[in-house]
């Protein structure tokens, strides 16, 4: 399983990160994609062993950053096979990842002002079943 998270500026959310991954996913890759506006997130990876891809940042909204970061990551992850896991920076596991081999994505809901929603900070693809990967537009607004 390929997990993969998008940091900005919080470099010391990666360790907290990979020590959840370590406890709850048995075999898993993580990838840091790196939307900073310095070198710590890089530097924080390196020392860690962890991959990291330095992504635009704009010196936008936070959000706007991550919109254009998660569409240029999205790129990239189109050619992986298999499972793939997006999770927020910020957020840490506290339970095993579910299987979704039968399936082609999962997502966590989030209900806000009368909206169920996939939430964006959690989500899945099984990459080898997913249909239409190039469709996928993440830029808000």
């Amino acid at each position: 399983m390929l997990i993969v998270t998008l940091a900005y500026n919080r470099p010391d959310f990666i360790e907290l990160q990979l020590n959840s991954f370590k406890k709850w996913v048995k075999d898993f890759e993580f990838v840091v994609y790196d939307n900073s506006l310095d070198d710590q997130v890089e530097k924080e990876c390196k020392r860690l062993g962890l991959k990291s891809i330095k992504v635009s940042s704009h010196g936008g909204t936070a959000n706007a950053n991550a919109s254009g970061a998660i569409t240029q990551m999205w790129k990239d992850l189109q050619k992986e096979k298999g499972i793939i896991t997006f999770i927020d920076s910020d957020m840490f596991l506290t339970a095993p990842i579910p299987d979704i081999k039968e399936y082609d994505a999962a997502f966590a809901y989030l209900y806000a002002k009368g909206i169920t929603y996939p939430w964006a900070s959690y989500w899945m693809f099984n990459m080898d079943t997913f249909p239409h990967k190039e469709d996928i537009n993440w830029n808000v607004g």
